[in-house]
């Protein structure tokens, strides 16, 4: 099965600081600065990211081989 057929995920924050190796302190800072992707409302007090959001955001962020 390819990605594009699974479902999207909504990843807390435990999870994104895990995939992305920033903390959670510097994800909020480059949220903020406009440079991470939004997170999604998930009740009042939590919030999540998508995991197709965040893959796309990482690849970005790659270095392009020349």
């Amino acid at each position: 099965m390819t990605e594009d057929l699974l479902p999207d995920r909504i990843l807390p924050i435990a999870e994104v600081v895990q995939m992305t190796g920033l903390s959670e302190a510097t994800i909020w800072r480059e949220l903020k600065a406009g440079r991470f992707p939004q997170p999604r409302m998930i009740s009042p007090r939590r919030r999540g990211w998508l995991l197709s959001e965040l893959l796309t955001w990482i690849a970005s962020r790659r270095p392009r081989s020349r």
